[in-house]
């Protein structure tokens, strides 16, 4: 089976979640203002991509910008670029989108742009010359959003569902806490 770079996009909101859960914040100081985060993705010890994010915050609004970039051997036989951006407001639920983007820039048919109309309760879509509009669950964060959510709200419990978005309709994802993530300080600071 050919492997799909886009099943690595689609593995990483899972991985950054994951580490999330860790994430406890108290009161609008203790949240971050500004998170830029490099990372590369491996598939069987091979290079296959590298990632640029940058998160900022500035009152109650945030922005953020995701760009992944195929890397090694790979990028000899599919160079491209996937970036995705979000940008809304920061309420009492967390992050709330206003617009999502996702573009692949080889291949533009594929480019999804969405905003999240609360007041319709409508995601209205736009791709591929077509547009459409989807009902908009209350609490919905769209893809590259759901990876920051739990630094505004940290979950409550061990499982924690909410409705996401990847610019087109809305499905509901079911995070599960399984242990506790550890860093060593010292071997992070190795690599760097």
């Amino acid at each position: 089976m050919p492997f799909k770079f886009k099943s690595v996009l689609l593995f990483l909101p899972a991985v950054c979640a994951f580490f999330a859960f860790s994430i406890k914040s108290e009161g609008t100081s203790a949240r971050p203002t500004q998170i830029v985060a490099s990372y590369t993705i491996h598939k069987s010890g091979i290079l296959i991509g590298t990632v640029e994010e940058r998160f900022n915050r500035d009152g109650d609004s945030y922005n953020i910008v995701s760009e992944t970039r195929t890397a090694g051997a790979l990028k000899w036989l599919l160079n491209d670029q996937v970036t995705l951006r979000s940008e809304g407001r920061i309420g009492n639920r967390g992050l709330e989108p206003s617009r999502y983007e996702l573009k692949r820039h080889n291949e533009p048919t594929k480019n999804i742009a969405a905003i999240f109309d609360y007041a319709q309760k409508r995601i209205v879509s736009s791709h591929h010359d077509r547009i459409e509009s989807f009902e908009l669950p209350t609490g919905t964060l769209d893809r590259i959003s759901a990876m920051y959510q739990f630094g505004f709200v940290a979950p409550l419990a061990s499982e924690v569902s909410f409705w996401m978005s990847q610019g087109k309709g809305a499905e509901k994802y079911l995070y599960r806490k399984q242990g506790e993530p550890v860093i060593r300080m010292a071997e992070l600071g190795a690599r760097l």
